[in-house]
């Protein structure tokens, strides 16, 4: 039977205004425990909790099987937690070796040390991390995937057993976190236990031995396979298919879209759904690509992918050919990343504004299309006009970008918008007047399809979640 090396029993924090109010959980020696939650699950108020930085108010927190009190980082430190944060790098003035060695709270007598000695006792760790930095590089000429490593090796040296990664997967690519894995598995062999702490559902999460599922201040449940459970981690994080708490269910309203039986190449299974007027329905974008051959199939991207299956929009059957056929429809596809694939870049605002509608402005495209170009550039109020002429979109930045783009899907009038990874360039104050936009556009009667891996999105704006 594997030691246990740390054990949370109904803890809550002490923050009054704090979102964490009933955490259970436990941590083996060798293990890589997942925990996910969204903003408001109180992970991180549990992460301050167990590096000393805020103290439970409630439940039982035992380490290697004794209960343990952490009320301070010292504490922590003592009962041999340590965390690796991709937000808080290594001091930029030192070299590897010093900001292993000397920026500690450790008590040896680290200045009996020679600088040779202080080398090769770094060079130990590293080589435990498996990674060839050498000890007298500057850590300010690091990426930040090398200060992840040398961190592990810090903690590995500090003797450190429990070792939190907090939120780590936004700072390293698929191919540095499958470099980091192989150090941590390495150092699960020699005893070391990890937790790793996320926002969202990243592929490298699923690399955890077990996942923890907090929701809503408390533990929503364990998942013990999480690669091969996906979408039952999906909907223990998200609570199912019900409307999050705080926006009410969508009123009845009838049938926009309806698929039955619809098989796509390189997709399992046949899959079916439905989506209401003027409702937000999240999908996630899984690793396995299926959602996202759904909708490049429904958008006409890849009509050869259709295999079989009926699909009804506004009650008639249709099956698109082309992206032309389904915007004329009334299916619009916005392509992840729009702001760099979804305006021209030389051309002017009102160009790009322009552009759904230019085969029915053409026999016009004098007078009246000077008019409305005049028109849709004001609409947007931005500065359409330089010293030079025309503002090309090009020169805009992101917010601005993204104000275009918006004011075209609204002026398009489409009864079905398909958003792909709407979010995923973005900062939070621009995340926020996304999610506004949608739901004045949801309230026009428009129906959103949003392909997401972001838990927020659906946590945040949509009104249901399509399981398929």
């Amino acid at each position: 039977m594997k030691k246990e090396m740390l054990r949370l029993e109904d803890v809550a924090g002490s923050d009054p205004a704090g979102l964490l109010r009933d955490a259970n959980l436990c941590l083996y020696e060798g293990e890589l425990l997942g925990v996910v939650g969204l903003s408001s699950s109180g992970l991180q108020e549990l992460t301050e909790l167990l590096t000393g930085n805020q103290p439970a108010a409630a439940g039982r927190i035992w380490v290697e099987g004794n209960p343990a009190e952490i009320a301070t980082p010292q504490q922590a430190y003592r009962l041999g937690i340590r965390v690796l944060r991709g937000s808080a790098p290594l001091n930029d003035t030192l070299t590897v070796a010093e900001n292993m060695i000397l920026t500690t709270f450790s008590t040896r007598r680290m200045w009996l040390l020679s600088r040779r000695k202080m080398n090769a006792l770094c060079r130990h760790y590293l080589e435990l991390v498996e990674t060839d930095i050498s000890p007298d590089a500057r850590a300010g000429t690091l990426t930040t995937a090398q200060q992840g490593f040398v961190m592990l090796a810090k903690a590995a040296y500090e003797g450190g057993r429990i070792v939190i990664l907090d939120n780590i997967l936004p700072y390293f690519t698929p191919r540095e976190f499958a470099q980091l894995l192989c150090s941590i598995r390495r150092m699960a062999q020699h005893g070391f236990s990890f937790i790793m702490t996320s926002y969202s559902l990243q592929s490298g999460f699923f690399e955890a031995d077990r996942a923890v599922v907090l929701r809503d201040g408390r533990t929503a449940g364990v998942v013990q396979r999480p690669a091969q459970e996906q979408r039952r981690l999906y909907r223990m994080l998200l609570g199912g298919t019900n409307p999050p708490e705080g926006r009410s269910p969508c009123r009845p309203a009838k049938t926009a879209l309806r698929a039955e039986g619809l098989r796509i190449a390189g997709c399992r299974q046949p899959c079916s759904f439905s989506i209401r007027q003027g409702e937000i329905c999240g999908l996630f974008d899984e690793e396995d690509g299926e959602a996202k051959r759904l909708v490049y199939a429904l958008c006409g991207l890849t009509p050869d992918a259709w295999l079989d299956g009926q699909v009804w929009l506004d009650g008639n059957g249709y099956r698109f050919r082309t992206v032309a056929e389904a915007m004329r429809a009334g299916v619009v596809y916005l392509p992840e990343n729009p702001v760099v694939r979804g305006l021209f870049s030389n051309l002017s605002i009102g160009d790009n504004l322009l552009i759904p509608a230019l085969q029915k402005l053409r026999p016009r495209a004098g007078i009246v299309g000077r008019r409305m170009h005049d028109y849709l550039e004001k609409s947007v109020e931005i500065s359409a006009q330089g010293e030079k002429g025309p503002v090309p979109a090009g020169t805009l930045d992101v917010w601005d970008r993204w104000r275009v783009l918006l004011e075209r899907l609204r002026l398009m009038r489409p009864r079905v918008a398909i958003l792909l990874q709407p979010s995923a360039h973005i900062d939070e104050n621009l995340r926020e007047y996304l999610y506004d936009s949608l739901r004045d556009l949801s309230s026009t009667g428009v129906s959103i399809l949003v392909l997401t891996r972001d838990p927020r999105d659906i946590d945040t704006v949509c009104d249901r979640l399509l399981l398929l």
